[in-house]
């Protein structure tokens, strides 16, 4: 029970940085200084409204200082992180691949929250996913080359989707973004058969059409707008973790 509350702990403790990521990252500035503040009154949140979920509940989800509304997002974001990471040691107990995977979610979740909002992820997040993906299989036990395989593997299909729509249709079916994302997913997740690469291929592409249908049935979004495609690559990515 003590390391499961650790793990969710954890994991909240995490999203409440990666909330700082999807915030600063796209507007350009620094991720360690200055520290947090309320936006419209410019007031420093000091630590003790700082403490992920139990903050927001205590303040009614408010600003000390000038009451402005603080976005749920915050508390979900950090509540979502923690309870992937307990779903993680659940899964995988005291082993090197939950730390692994520990580090996955923290590139993922952003990535995710980032293209909902601007419609783009920052080569930064990517190039540090595959990086890190690359690397931690260097402490593995034969896996370096199954990480580089999965690299490649699990991100040429995107790619020639890439290379057709731009060449053949002139438009985007999807971003060279989501090309290089499923690259850093592929260097963790590793190359185990065609199989496991054409299940997550499935699954991204049916989550997106459904969730992208239902939204245009709903009148949030029309046939021509833009749909962020990274959530439902990561939400593939996530399934993969725990089923393959």
């Amino acid at each position: 029970m003590f390391f499961k509350l650790v793990s969710f702990l954890l994991g909240c403790s995490i999203g409440s940085f990666l909330n700082v990521v999807v915030y600063r990252l796209p507007n350009k500035m620094n991720l360690s200084f200055p520290g947090s503040a309320c936006p419209i009154c410019n007031n420093k949140i000091k630590w003790y409204d700082n403490i992920p979920i139990l903050s927001f509940l205590i303040l009614k989800g408010k600003c000390r200082k000038c009451k402005t509304k603080i976005s749920i997002k915050y508390p979900l974001i950090e509540f979502l992180t923690g309870v992937i990471f307990l779903l993680v040691y659940l899964k995988f107990d005291y082993s090197l691949e939950t730390l692994k995977y520990f580090l996955f979610l923290s590139f993922l979740i952003p990535i995710a929250f980032i293209d909902l909002k601007n419609q783009y992820i920052p080569d930064r997040l990517n190039g540090l996913l595959l990086l890190s993906g690359i690397l931690f299989s260097l402490i593995s036990i034969n896996t370096f080359e199954l990480s580089i395989i999965g690299s490649s593997v699990f991100s040429f299909p995107f790619l020639l989707i890439y290379g057709y729509s731009e060449a053949i249709l002139k438009k985007e079916a999807l971003g060279f973004g989501d090309v290089k994302l499923v690259a850093g997913i592929g260097s963790f997740l590793l190359y185990k058969g065609l199989y496991n690469v054409y299940i997550f291929i499935t699954l991204s592409f049916v989550i997106g059409a459904i969730v992208s249908l239902s939204l245009i049935r709903l009148k949030l979004k029309s046939r021509n707008d833009r749909i962020a495609f990274a959530p439902y690559i990561v939400t593939s990515a996530l399934i993969m973790m725990f089923i393959q």
